[in-house]
């Protein structure tokens, strides 16, 4: 019974720990001191110098510097405290980075010389694939030279780390030269559309107005109807004419077009009817089926006596 008691103990050691621990608190709002405000905020961490949480918008961390105060009370942050953590975090994390680069160095002075030389001369081969179709990164590509240099010099390949370099500094001369070509190829393309635009506006102010001639139709023939009537189409910058430009005759089979505000139309005045010439015809036509046909004189052709023709002499045959 004793060794049993003693085998529970530690379990009403930690009971009372769990229970004591409180959940990490959640905010409906919570208004930062910079303007923002974050929704539905739930804390997940936290930490000396602010809290990790996670809101409706997404997830990240909150300094203490934009905390409200009854926040930073109800957490006791402190700037001392604060400073001291990042200090910390921020050598551990630059010895976490020099442990990589040593690992680095030793996997690589490892390795065969002539697999190093192989390992550069495909990273150069990328890199000009790169730059010539145009797909080049420069800052990704200027960052992987320089981790390459200085592992290679630190592994004493001063060899391999010189052509890196000149690449490097290659690219960076291709980099600083290339901006200032494709600007200037832009400017000269925007002053040319700059002219183009304006001499495009020049052209549409001194146009004249544009006239489109649709005349009130009448019969032509059973499917062509023809219509003489004007139509004035304003162009900007040209005043509209004065009068509604009359027609020849009135509208037919159409409502009359309507003018401008403020303008007069004259009345239209049809012409009297008027009979047309009259020509000569021998006879009816398709177009006065009803004229009379004029007899024409008759010819007297001369007599010709008719010519007589001896039919030929055929020799019979003896008997």
């Amino acid at each position: 019974m004793k060794r049993l008691w003693l085998a529970l103990l530690p379990c009403f050691w930690i009971l009372p720990a769990a229970a004591a621990e409180k959940p990490l608190p959640f905010f409906n709002d919570l208004p930062l001191t910079d303007g923002r405000k974050l929704e539905k905020v739930q804390v997940l961490k936290i930490e000396p110098d602010g809290l990790r949480v996670e809101h409706a918008h997404g997830a990240g961390k909150v300094p203490m510097e934009v905390l409200p105060a009854d926040v930073i009370k109800r957490f006791n942050f402190n700037e001392t405290d604060a400073a001291d953590w990042r200090e910390a975090e921020k050598k551990r994390k630059d010895e976490a980075a020099a442990r990589g680069r040593e690992e680095a160095v030793e996997r690589m002075t490892a390795t065969a010389r002539a697999e190093q030389e192989e390992q550069v001369r495909r990273q150069r081969l990328a890199l000009y694939q790169q730059m010539r179709g145009g797909t080049l990164n420069y800052v990704d590509a200027d960052t992987a030279l320089r981790k390459s240099i200085e592992l290679y010099t630190q592994a004493g390949r001063e060899d391999l780390a010189g052509i890196l370099q000149e690449d490097r500094q290659l690219l960076k001369q291709q980099e600083i030269y290339r901006p200032s070509a494709e600007l200037e190829k832009q400017k000269e393309e925007l002053a040319n559309r700059v002219t183009q635009l304006e001499a495009d506006l020049t052209n549409a102010r001194n146009q004249p107005p544009l006239i489109i001639s649709q005349p009130d139709p009448f019969l032509i023939s059973p499917s062509i109807y023809y219509n003489p009537t004007p139509i004035y189409i304003p162009v900007p910058g040209n005043p509209l004419p004065t009068d509604c430009p009359p027609g020849p005759r009135p509208p037919v089979g159409r409502p009359p077009l309507d003018c401008p505000p403020g303008t007069v139309t004259p009345p239209v005045v049809r012409p009297p009817w008027q009979p047309g010439p009259t020509y000569p015809s021998n006879g009816p036509s398709v177009l006065n089926p009803r004229q009379p046909q004029v007899q024409q004189p008759a010819v007297q052709q001369p007599q010709v006596p008719p010519i007589r023709v001896r039919p030929p002499q055929v020799p019979q045959p003896s008997v």
